[in-house]
């Protein structure tokens, strides 16, 4: 019955990561497009100049689409995935295999997180040329976007240690209509 609470709050915070990462590449991937297609037709139309503190934008954006995607895709079990070795183990090999890389993910990326942490006020100090944004609003994804990993990693060996899913089967996906 534990395990069964255990589990709904995992898909909880699960499914909350989901809609971030989805809200974040779609705000992102729209923003980018309408100030790249805005330029086009400001080129075209002989106002170029106009638009030039917006050309930065795209820049800015990109690195928030990119960590978005890849925490999307490790929530739903399809990143940084060993599947097949995972789908050719079973039993105490397999749960073995699942927390050596749990092991080193958590490790690893918890490294990366403290690095990213020390650098963000030595990056806050760069700004971009035309908007003056802060390249720690970069950084700050990637510190983000990691955290969010380790917490995956987490969710996904739970899954397995208790028995809920295998660390081998993906996420169940829902699509969006």
């Amino acid at each position: 019955m534990q395990a069964a609470l255990l589990l709904s709050h995992i898909d909880r915070v699960d499914g909350v990561i989901r809609r971030f990462c989805v809200a974040i590449m779609v705000l992102a991937v729209a923003c980018m497009f309408f100030v790249l297609l805005a330029s086009v037709f400001a080129r075209y139309l002989g106002v170029g100049n106009m638009l030039t503190p917006l050309s930065e934008l795209p820049e800015l954006l990109f690195p928030w689409f990119v960590m978005a995607g890849v925490v999307l895709a490790a929530s739903r079990g399809t990143h940084l995935s060993i599947m097949f070795i995972t789908q050719r183990l079973h039993g105490r090999l397999l749960t073995a295999a699942v927390t050596l890389r749990a092991v080193v993910v958590i490790y690893v990326y918890s490294r990366l997180t403290a690095a990213g942490i020390e650098i963000l006020p030595i990056v806050a100090d760069e700004h971009t040329a035309i908007l003056g944004a802060s390249s720690a609003w970069t950084y700050g994804c990637v510190v983000g976007g990691v955290v969010l990993l380790v917490v995956e990693e987490v969710f996904g060996w739970l899954r397995h240690v208790l028995g809920l899913r295998s660390a081998a089967e993906p996420a169940p996906q829902v699509e969006a209509v």
